[in-house]
């Protein structure tokens, strides 16, 4: 069932439709839960080398994680349970299919969290249902609701900015700023980075992020297979298992780590 699930979750996210934050950035606090504003998309890292031709080729890519948020506001993610695995749940891409993944949906409305995992070595017959404390669901929202500010001010002499103004990210509106910084190589040799994100502020969500040498090896993070209609079937909780209650404090502190990873980094 849960694989005909993520089946489907991939199939409506190869719809067009709709990074990596510094950590300075200030965050823009979101005190109300994000409703009518549904999506469905794969969060993507991996690294990139420029070529001699000004091109650039994927070297690596890390496992994937499915994110979605339906019109009430409760929001779904699913990845690989291992952070050292590279893998991915059922149908999600070209990498290997992982030994367990875990799925979570968090209803801010009910203030309930649900957790189960998947895969050859998952518990596939239960699930977890937790009853968060009034500051646990605040917290949950503002991890997957909060964007960062674009820096606006040069505080160091070899840092300067560019505002990128606005651009299509599979179809999602996104405003763009550049962080350039010159500096030295381990070598000794002058060097520059850049550090470039993209965010909705429309859409909560922070599209993609660049950072790295434009001359040489780049990390991209970002989503991507987007789509404005998440499946709806991935908002609920398996039915079909043995349900477990879990009481708050420690339990839901430890299941809502996962959403502090929402965000594209």
């Amino acid at each position: 069932m849960l694989s005909v699930i993520l089946l489907m979750f991939v199939t409506t996210s190869a719809m067009p439709g709709l990074s990596k934050t510094a950590d300075s950035f200030q965050s823009t606090p979101v005190s109300t839960v994000v409703t009518g504003l549904p999506f469905s998309a794969r969060k993507f890292t991996r690294t990139t080398r420029a070529e001699t031709d000004g091109t650039r080729v994927i070297t690596s890519e890390k496992g994937h994680t499915l994110l979605a948020r339906d019109s009430e506001g409760r929001v779904f993610m699913s990845g690989s349970a291992s952070t050292d695995e590279f893998c991915d749940p059922p149908k999600v891409s070209k990498l290997p299919v992982c030994d367990e993944w875990y799925l979570v949906l968090f209803d801010p409305n009910q203030g309930v969290f649900w957790d189960w995992p998947d895969g050859e070595y998952g518990e596939r017959t239960q699930y977890v249902e937790i009853a968060l404390q009034s500051d646990q669901v605040e917290k949950a929202e503002q991890n997957t609701s909060e964007t960062p500010d674009l820096p606006s001010e040069i505080t160091d002499p070899g840092t300067s900015f560019l505002d990128l103004g606005e651009r299509q990210i599979e179809g999602i509106r996104a405003k763009g700023i550049r962080t350039t910084t010159q500096g030295r190589n381990e070598a000794g040799q002058p060097n520059v980075t850049i550090h470039e994100v993209w965010i909705s502020p429309q859409m909560h969500l922070v599209l993609q992020v660049i950072d790295g040498d434009p001359a040489g090896e780049e990390t991209i993070s970002g989503l991507d297979r987007i789509s404005l209609s998440p499946n709806p079937g991935l908002f609920q909780p398996p039915r079909e298992r043995i349900l477990r209650h879990y009481d708050h404090g420690k339990y839901g502190a430890g299941a809502l780590e996962k959403f502090e990873s929402w965000f594209v980094r």
